[in-house]
């Protein structure tokens, strides 16, 4: 837990944390001001009851929070070794494993906050707009679980790259090259759509669909895969580092 804290700490101090955060919360603003203006003063209906809610998170995750995710996993790995202070982490008389998964729980303590808080903000506002019901509002709770989870994987993936590359902006630019390199391969070879990671993530809102019970196990193995090879990427690390103690 003190090691979880310490991580999170670390990632919330940065400014670049700071920023992006504030400049996902004012895209946010700004969708959820359309939204109102056009349905109260425009008198034009987009969304009913609390389409919204699930609307306003399609729009996020079409781009802005794997972005946050991929930078915020990057930026967890390349602030220890541009500071230093890796090194330090890797004598403390702590697994290897712990420490890894720390840094994955700081990412993802930030990105489950930020769901919330836009999960709670979205059913606000839709209950301002249309009046005050919960109807439907489960499963779009769902939808944001499955998000989590999916983001879950990207973090991993932002880690990985980060081991790799030591960059957080070639990290990031990887991951979108990479992302977009997966859809045209699908394209031209329709076979791997079904396995292939960035349907995973484009299909989020199915992770927890019982009558898609691939996309889960797909999820699955993609964590246990992900997982295994960034943790041994950061036990090389340490053996790059600490080879003349």
């Amino acid at each position: 837990m003190n090691l979880l804290k310490v991580e999170l700490t670390k990632l919330t101090k940065k400014t670049n944390t700071k920023v992006f955060l504030i400049i996902y919360g004012v895209i946010f603003l700004a969708i959820a001001l359309i939204y109102v203006m056009a349905e109260n003063m425009l008198d034009l209906s987009f969304y009913s009851g609390t389409q919204f809610v699930g609307a306003s998170l399609n729009t996020m995750m079409a781009f802005m929070l794997p972005l946050l995710t991929i930078f915020f996993a990057g930026s967890s790995e390349s602030l220890d070794f541009t500071r230093g202070t890796m090194k330090n982490m890797y004598l403390l008389p702590i697994s290897r494993s712990k420490l890894f998964i720390s840094k994955l729980g700081a990412v993802q303590v930030i990105v489950g906050s930020v769901l919330g808080i836009q999960f709670v903000f979205s059913i606000l506002i839709s209950f301002i707009v249309d009046g005050f019901t919960f109807v439907g509002v489960a499963p779009l709770f769902l939808d944001y679980l499955g998000a989590f989870l999916v983001l879950g994987l990207v973090n991993i993936l932002g880690n990985v790259l980060s081991l790799i590359f030591k960059n957080t902006g070639l990290t990031v630019i990887i991951a979108y090259i990479g992302y977009v390199g997966l859809r045209l391969l699908t394209m031209y070879i329709p076979s791997l759509d079904a396995i292939s990671l960035a349907t995973v993530i484009d299909n989020y809102k199915n992770i927890l669909d019982v009558s898609t019970i691939n996309m889960l196990l797909s999820t699955v193995a993609y964590y246990i895969i992900l997982f295994i090879v960034g943790l041994l990427l950061f036990e090389k690390k340490e053996e790059s580092l600490c080879q003349f103690d």
